[in-house]
């Protein structure tokens, strides 16, 4: 019989005073909408867990502060995927969701003429959202 992961949620620092949030699958909705409402105040709708995995705007109810939360759902049990590539695949695409959505919030263009500060910051939400998903 395979082990249940449990429901895990961290959060990771950035430098732009706007935290990561990275919840594991096992992490329900209800849980999410008691900690966070989307980045309006709206509370947070089925779109955060439909979907293989989501990127948001959301502000935490605690303090107010703005956070980039990445919600992953999928079903890491599918047999017909490779499990590497997919996980990888995900969580590339999830971390450039979420630099876009804090350039956005900063007002940061983005430039190709010097794109090492946005290189370096998908690099680093990649290794938080890998260290969450990878925990057992």
């Amino acid at each position: 019989m395979k082990k249940q992961k449990k429901a895990i949620i961290d959060t990771y620092e950035t430098l732009y005073d706007i935290d990561i949030v990275v919840a594991n699958r096992q992490v329900s909705l209800d849980k999410l909408r008691k900690l966070y409402t989307y980045g309006d105040g709206v509370m947070l709708d089925d779109f955060i867990a439909d979907g293989l995995s989501t990127t948001a705007v959301v502000k935490r109810i605690s303090d107010n502060k703005t956070c980039i939360l990445i919600k992953d759902n999928k079903d890491t049990d599918v047999k017909s995927i490779d499990k590497k590539l997919d996980h990888i695949n995900t969580i590339a695409h999830e971390s450039l969701h979420a630099v876009l959505d804090i350039y956005d919030i900063i007002n940061q263009k983005i430039c190709t003429c010097s794109p090492e500060p946005m290189c370096y910051l998908i690099g680093y939400i990649a290794e938080c959202v890998y260290k969450t998903l990878t925990k057992k």
